[in-house]
C-alpha cells in the first residue's frame, strides 16, 4: 500500500470513500481473482477523511451511539445480511462494549431490551447501532484489498485530500486536489455521497456568540465533538432556558436528535426542540395527538 502522493497514472481514482466505494473495489477484487493480470491494476482513493470505507454513516463521524433508521432485514439483502449476522455473532460482546462506553441512557436501554435477541443471534428485526456495519465492511474491505495486494492484483493508493476540479486531458483525467498537487487517471468514479452541507449562518463551521451556538455542519470533525461543544455551551448558560433548533429532518437531523436524548447531562439542561424540514415531519414519524393536546392546553 502507498501512501505517498507521486505524478504517476492511475487505472482508476475514487473520489470518496464511503460504502459505495467499498462495494466497487470488492467487486474489483473479485474480478480480479477470477481474472489475474500480468501487471497490478492501479486503485487510488481520495477523500479529505482518514475514515476509508464507512463513510459519514457507518464511521467515526456519526459516533458510535446511533443506530440504523431501519430493521437489519431492510437494510441488507439476503446474502450479505448472513455474512454480516455470522460477523456479529463473533464480536458481539466487544461490539456492545464499545456502543455502551461511546453511548448514555438510551444505549443502555437498547442492550437490556434487545440481549435475549442478541444471544439468540436473531438479529434481523433489530435496529442495530450503525458503527456495527462500518466496522463490518471496512475489516471485509481492507481485508480482500490486502489479499490481492499481496497476491500482486492490485495496486492501492490511499489519498486525504480535498478534490477541487477534474480535467480531461487527451486520454486521462486530471484531478487537482487543494494542496495544488494533480493526479492523473484513466476512469474517474465520482463517489461522494451527499451533497455538501449548506452553510445557514456565516461562513465559518461553528459561531460562537452572546446566548447562542451555531454548528453549520453537524459532522465538523465528528459528532462526538460537537456535542461536547453543545455541552459546554449549556454549562455556561447557568441555567437559563435554552431552545433548540435542528434545520432538517433528514437521518442527520434523526440522529442529532437522538444523541441529545441520549445524553441526559446535556437533554435535562433543554427546555425545547423544534425541528424544521419542507415537509414539517419526522421520517416514518407517528404523531402523539394526545400528548400534542395536553401540552397545547398547559402553555
Amino acid at each position: 500500500m502507498t501512501n505517498s502522493i507521486e505524478l504517476k497514472k492511475e487505472n482508476i481514482t475514487f473520489i470518496g470513500a464511503g460504502i459505495a466505494t467499498a462495494y466497487a473495489l470488492l467487486r474489483i477484487t473479485q474480478i480480479l481473482t477470477e481474472q489475474p493480470i500480468n501487471i497490478p491494476f492501479r486503485v487510488r482513493i481520495i477523500d479529505k477523511s482518514p475514515d476509508f470505507f464507512a463513510g459519514i454513516p457507518y464511521g467515526d463521524r456519526s459516533g458510535k451511539a446511533v443506530l440504523l433508521i431501519n430493521a437489519l432485514n431492510n437494510f441488507l439483502p439476503p446474502d450479505e445480511r448472513l455474512l454480516f449476522v455470522q460477523w456479529l455473532d463473533e464480536r458481539k460482546e466487544s461490539l456492545l462494549d464499545e456502543f455502551l462506553e461511546h453511548g448514555g441512557e438510551q444505549a443502555k436501554i437498547w442492550v437490556e431490551n434487545n440481549r435475549p435477541f442478541i444471544d439468540s443471534n436473531n438479529w434481523n428485526e433489530l435496529y442495530i447501532p450503525r458503527f456495527f456495519f462500518g466496522r463490518f465492511i471496512r475489516e471485509k474491505t481492507v481485508s480482500e484489498l490486502s489479499r490481492c495486494e499481496n497476491a500482486g492484483l492490485i495496486e492501492m493508493t490511499y489519498t486525504n485530500g480535498e478534490v477541487l476540479d477534474v480535467n480531461k486531458e487527451t486520454n486521462l483525467f486530471k484531478v487537482i486536489l487543494k494542496n495544488e498537487i494533480s493526479i492523473y487517471s484513466e476512469n474517474i468514479v465520482l463517489s461522494i455521497g451527499s451533497l455538501p452541507t449548506r452553510k445557514i449562518f456565516k461562513e465559518e463551521l461553528i459561531i460562537k456568540g452572546h446566548g447562542y451556538l451555531v454548528l453549520n455542519d453537524i459532522y465538523n470533525k465528528n459528532l462526538s465533538f460537537n456535542i461536547g461543544l453543545i455541552k459546554e455551551f449549556l454549562r455556561s448558560r447557568n441555567g437559563k432556558a435554552t431552545n433548540v433548533l435542528v434545520i432538517g429532518a433528514n437521518a442527520s437531523g434523526l440522529e442529532t436528535l437522538y444523541s441529545f436524548v441520549d445524553h441526559i447531562d446535556l437533554n435535562d439542561k433543554i427546555t425545547s426542540y423544534t425541528v424544521l424540514s419542507s415537509h414539517g415531519l419526522m421520517p416514518d414519524s407517528d404523531i402523539d395527538y394526545e400528548k400534542e393536546r395536553t401540552l397545547s392546553q398547559n402553555l
